[in-house]
């Protein structure tokens, strides 16, 4: 399996259901915004990226309902 090249997510709800032994530079765990901007800036200096996500994605950025928080005071 070449998950490199998957367009869609692959769900399992166990570890067990899914050996596989793939490498990459750097591991992403999270892909929500702050994930997402990892990879992107990994990918652009020649990494190879693998994200993992326990959900489908977003993270915080998807609980904030397109809010992004810039950090600081309010």
């Amino acid at each position: 399996m070449d998950s490199l090249n998957r367009l869609t997510a692959l769900r399992v709800n166990s570890a067990d259901q899914l050996p596989w032994d793939e490498r990459c530079d750097l591991l992403i765990v999270g892909f929500g915004g702050a994930g997402a901007c990892a990879a992107i800036e990994a990918s652009t200096r020649g990494l190879s990226v693998l994200a993992l996500d326990r959900f489908e994605g977003g993270g915080a950025t998807a609980l904030s309902g397109g809010v992004v928080y810039a950090g600081g005071g309010t």
